[in-house]
């Protein structure tokens, strides 16, 4: 089994996605937040599980984000994709 890209190289960006946090209320209910998660299947991450039961690594890689600016930026960062300067026409 081939090991993933390391984290900040190309090769998540099929497996990685944002999403908004969900938090659990005192009543058991779930409920979103407005800050934004970082998912990343390549880093052994798994979406059904809350962000305070995955591993202290990938809580850094989830974040949460306190937009979707920084969010992608974060996405961006992780999969390796460098930011292109606009293009002038």
């Amino acid at each position: 089994m081939a090991m993933p890209n390391p984290v900040g190289h190309p090769g998540h960006t099929s497996t990685a996605m944002l999403r908004s946090q969900q938090i659990r209320t005192p009543d058991g209910e779930w409920r979103y937040t407005d800050k934004i998660e970082l998912i990343c299947y390549d880093c052994g991450d798994d979406p059904a599980l809350d962000y305070h039961s995955v591993s202290p690594l990938l809580r850094r890689v989830r974040g949460p984000y306190p937009n979707i600016g920084s969010a992608r930026e974060a996405l961006e960062q992780h999969c390796g994709r460098a930011r292109r300067a606009p293009r002038a026409w």
